[in-house]
């Protein structure tokens, strides 16, 4: 996701078992976006939440051994996914409603088809980290070097 700067509300706080202290420690109406960052099963893997009004509106995933990113509703799971990578973290940036309006607007093709409110995440969350998705990441990367096209997307 395309991200401006904001006020950092948290940063590099360590995601424990179900992730619901970390959230807790935001406003219920939040405005801004959450990024969860560790250590997957083959390199660093992203998950990058934009949070409207306490709701996820719009969500990427990002590999960045191979560098693709998958946005919008094919994102959610792989970027739900990061919570549970070795040693994940998670940071939180607060934005001014037009900093949110412009930020939704630039990553349109990130937005879920139905928000999720930011206190129901911990039940999205799996109980275990997933590796099977980074084969099809691998094809996806190896697939674009061999089309010449540029390799985020």
């Amino acid at each position: 996701m395309k991200l401006p700067s904001g006020t950092p509300l948290l940063k590099g706080e360590k995601v424990k078992s179900d992730g619901v202290a970390i959230l807790s420690k935001l406003p219920k109406s939040f405005n801004g976006y959450i990024a969860v960052t560790g250590m997957g099963s083959d390199g660093m893997e992203e998950g990058l939440f934009l949070v409207d009004s306490g709701k996820i509106t719009h969500v990427s995933y990002l590999h960045l051994k191979y560098p693709i990113i998958i946005r919008g509703d094919e994102a959610l799971k792989l970027a739900l996914n990061v919570f549970r990578t070795q040693g994940a973290n998670m940071d939180a940036v607060e934005f001014t409603i037009q900093k949110l309006r412009l930020t939704a607007s630039f990553n349109a093709d990130a937005k879920l088809k139905e928000p999720i409110p930011l206190l129901n995440l911990p039940k999205h969350i799996p109980k275990e980290y997933d590796g099977s998705h980074v084969e099809g990441i691998r094809e996806r990367y190896r697939m674009r070097v061999k089309e010449g096209l540029g390799l985020i997307g």
